[in-house]
Protein backbone atom coordinates (compact mmCIF):
# COMPACT_ATOMS: atom_id res chain seq x y z
CA UNK A 1 0.00 0.00 0.00
CA UNK A 2 1.50 3.43 -1.08
CA UNK A 3 -0.06 6.55 0.95
CA UNK A 4 1.11 9.60 1.83
CA UNK A 5 4.23 10.19 4.21
CA UNK A 6 2.70 12.04 7.10
CA UNK A 7 4.02 15.30 8.51
CA UNK A 8 6.27 15.36 11.45
CA UNK A 9 4.75 16.86 14.23
CA UNK A 10 7.32 15.25 16.64
CA UNK A 11 8.70 18.72 18.23
CA UNK A 12 4.44 19.40 18.48
CA UNK A 13 3.34 16.35 20.28
CA UNK A 14 2.25 18.41 23.82
CA UNK A 15 0.32 21.08 21.60
CA UNK A 16 -1.36 17.89 20.05
CA UNK A 17 -1.56 15.96 23.10
CA UNK A 18 -3.06 19.38 24.49
CA UNK A 19 -6.01 19.66 21.64
CA UNK A 20 -6.42 15.98 22.37
CA UNK A 21 -7.74 16.10 25.96
CA UNK A 22 -9.44 19.38 25.19
CA UNK A 23 -11.31 17.68 22.76
CA UNK A 24 -12.15 14.89 25.23
CA UNK A 25 -13.05 17.14 27.55
CA UNK A 26 -15.06 19.30 25.36
CA UNK A 27 -12.93 22.15 26.54
CA UNK A 28 -12.84 25.42 24.61
CA UNK A 29 -9.67 26.30 23.04
CA UNK A 30 -7.82 29.67 22.25
CA UNK A 31 -4.59 30.09 19.21
CA UNK A 32 -3.40 32.55 16.76
CA UNK A 33 -4.22 31.44 12.94
CA UNK A 34 -2.88 33.19 10.12
CA UNK A 35 -2.08 36.09 12.27
CA UNK A 36 -5.55 36.00 14.05
CA UNK A 37 -6.63 35.09 17.53
CA UNK A 38 -9.74 32.60 17.81
CA UNK A 39 -11.42 31.22 19.65
CA UNK A 40 -12.92 27.41 18.72
CA UNK A 41 -14.76 25.00 20.01
CA UNK A 42 -12.13 21.66 19.05
CA UNK A 43 -14.21 18.72 17.46
CA UNK A 44 -12.18 16.77 16.62
CA UNK A 45 -8.45 15.79 14.99
CA UNK A 46 -7.69 14.33 11.38
CA UNK A 47 -5.13 13.48 9.50
CA UNK A 48 -6.20 13.64 5.78
CA UNK A 49 -3.03 12.82 2.92
CA UNK A 50 -0.66 13.07 5.87
CA UNK A 51 -1.33 16.91 7.13
CA UNK A 52 -2.95 16.60 10.19
CA UNK A 53 -6.21 19.53 11.03
CA UNK A 54 -8.23 20.67 14.21
CA UNK A 55 -11.99 20.69 13.02
CA UNK A 56 -13.95 23.18 15.41
CA UNK A 57 -16.10 25.88 15.41
CA UNK A 58 -15.77 29.26 15.72
CA UNK A 59 -18.62 31.66 16.73
CA UNK A 60 -20.92 28.62 16.07
CA UNK A 61 -19.06 28.48 12.26
CA UNK A 62 -17.48 24.98 10.92
CA UNK A 63 -13.45 25.47 10.10
CA UNK A 64 -10.63 23.52 9.85
CA UNK A 65 -7.25 24.89 10.75
CA UNK A 66 -3.60 23.01 9.59
CA UNK A 67 -2.56 22.23 12.88
CA UNK A 68 1.06 22.98 12.57
CA UNK A 69 0.36 26.41 11.75
CA UNK A 70 -1.24 26.71 15.01
CA UNK A 71 0.57 29.03 17.22
CA UNK A 72 0.13 29.78 21.25
CA UNK A 73 -2.20 27.60 21.97
CA UNK A 74 -4.48 27.80 25.23
CA UNK A 75 -6.71 25.42 26.42
CA UNK A 76 -9.79 26.94 28.55
CA UNK A 77 -11.62 25.85 31.96
CA UNK A 78 -15.07 26.63 29.60
CA UNK A 79 -16.97 23.63 29.10
CA UNK A 80 -19.20 23.79 25.81
CA UNK A 81 -21.87 20.78 24.38
CA UNK A 82 -21.27 19.37 21.07
CA UNK A 83 -23.97 19.92 18.54
CA UNK A 84 -25.12 16.63 16.47
CA UNK A 85 -25.78 17.99 13.34
CA UNK A 86 -21.83 19.41 13.72
CA UNK A 87 -20.57 16.06 14.55
CA UNK A 88 -22.80 14.36 11.90
CA UNK A 89 -21.07 16.76 8.99
CA UNK A 90 -17.79 15.93 10.08
CA UNK A 91 -18.05 12.05 10.73
CA UNK A 92 -19.78 12.14 7.23
CA UNK A 93 -17.57 14.52 5.63
CA UNK A 94 -14.16 12.70 3.87
CA UNK A 95 -12.26 15.68 3.14
CA UNK A 96 -11.57 18.00 5.15
CA UNK A 97 -13.28 21.05 3.72
CA UNK A 98 -16.45 21.82 5.95
CA UNK A 99 -18.71 24.29 6.05
CA UNK A 100 -22.39 25.02 7.95
CA UNK A 101 -24.01 25.10 4.07
CA UNK A 102 -23.02 22.85 1.34
CA UNK A 103 -23.76 23.61 -2.85
CA UNK A 104 -24.62 20.12 -4.63
CA UNK A 105 -22.28 20.53 -8.27
CA UNK A 106 -23.68 18.42 -11.75
CA UNK A 107 -20.63 17.44 -13.83
CA UNK A 108 -20.06 15.27 -17.03
CA UNK A 109 -17.43 12.85 -17.14
CA UNK A 110 -16.27 11.96 -20.25
CA UNK A 111 -16.35 8.32 -21.51
CA UNK A 112 -12.91 8.27 -21.73
CA UNK A 113 -12.30 8.57 -17.60
CA UNK A 114 -15.29 7.51 -16.83
CA UNK A 115 -13.96 4.46 -15.34
CA UNK A 116 -11.94 6.05 -12.66
CA UNK A 117 -14.90 7.46 -11.06
CA UNK A 118 -16.45 4.32 -11.07
CA UNK A 119 -13.89 2.61 -9.26
CA UNK A 120 -13.64 5.00 -6.60
CA UNK A 121 -14.97 8.20 -5.03
CA UNK A 122 -12.89 11.11 -6.60
CA UNK A 123 -14.94 13.77 -5.79
CA UNK A 124 -16.14 14.85 -2.30
CA UNK A 125 -19.69 12.68 -1.87
CA UNK A 126 -19.26 11.74 -5.47
CA UNK A 127 -22.90 9.62 -6.61
CA UNK A 128 -23.46 8.69 -10.23
CA UNK A 129 -26.57 10.08 -11.14
CA UNK A 130 -27.25 8.12 -14.58
CA UNK A 131 -24.49 6.93 -17.06
CA UNK A 132 -25.04 8.25 -21.04
CA UNK A 133 -23.68 7.37 -24.45
CA UNK A 134 -20.77 9.63 -23.88
CA UNK A 135 -20.24 8.98 -20.22
CA UNK A 136 -21.50 9.93 -16.75
CA UNK A 137 -22.99 12.71 -14.87
CA UNK A 138 -22.15 12.74 -11.39
CA UNK A 139 -23.45 15.13 -8.45
CA UNK A 140 -21.15 15.89 -5.80
CA UNK A 141 -21.76 18.58 -2.61
CA UNK A 142 -18.62 21.18 -1.81
CA UNK A 143 -18.36 23.30 0.80
CA UNK A 144 -16.68 25.86 -1.03
CA UNK A 145 -15.99 26.16 -5.14
CA UNK A 146 -12.13 26.29 -4.15
CA UNK A 147 -12.72 22.89 -3.31
CA UNK A 148 -14.21 21.40 -6.60
CA UNK A 149 -11.87 23.21 -9.08
CA UNK A 150 -8.49 21.79 -8.32
CA UNK A 151 -9.93 18.47 -9.03
CA UNK A 152 -11.94 19.40 -12.30
CA UNK A 153 -8.29 21.92 -13.67
CA UNK A 154 -6.88 17.96 -12.86
CA UNK A 155 -9.09 15.97 -15.65
CA UNK A 156 -9.27 18.84 -18.21
CA UNK A 157 -10.51 18.22 -20.58
CA UNK A 158 -12.66 15.40 -19.59
CA UNK A 159 -14.76 17.11 -16.60
CA UNK A 160 -16.82 19.75 -17.15
CA UNK A 161 -19.33 21.38 -14.69
CA UNK A 162 -23.23 21.49 -15.56
CA UNK A 163 -24.53 23.28 -12.85
CA UNK A 164 -24.10 25.82 -11.62
CA UNK A 165 -23.28 27.04 -14.65
CA UNK A 166 -21.49 30.15 -13.21
CA UNK A 167 -18.82 28.00 -11.86
CA UNK A 168 -17.97 26.45 -15.40
CA UNK A 169 -17.66 30.08 -17.20
CA UNK A 170 -15.31 30.72 -13.88
CA UNK A 171 -13.09 28.22 -14.49
CA UNK A 172 -12.93 28.65 -18.37
CA UNK A 173 -11.77 32.14 -17.51
CA UNK A 174 -9.11 31.00 -15.06
CA UNK A 175 -7.72 28.58 -17.85
CA UNK A 176 -7.98 31.43 -20.52
CA UNK A 177 -6.23 33.74 -17.91
CA UNK A 178 -3.36 30.85 -17.62
CA UNK A 179 -2.49 29.83 -20.75
CA UNK A 180 -2.36 33.84 -22.14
Amino acid sequence: VKNYEDEDISNRMSEFELLKHSILEKRQISFNYKNLSRNVEPYKLMNHKGIWYLIGTQNGELKNFIFSEIDELETSDKKFKTVEEIEDNINSNKSTWFNNQYSEVILKIDSKVAKYFKRRDILPSQLILKEVEDGLIVSTKVAYQKQIFPIVKSWIPYVKIISPESWQKELENIVKRYLR
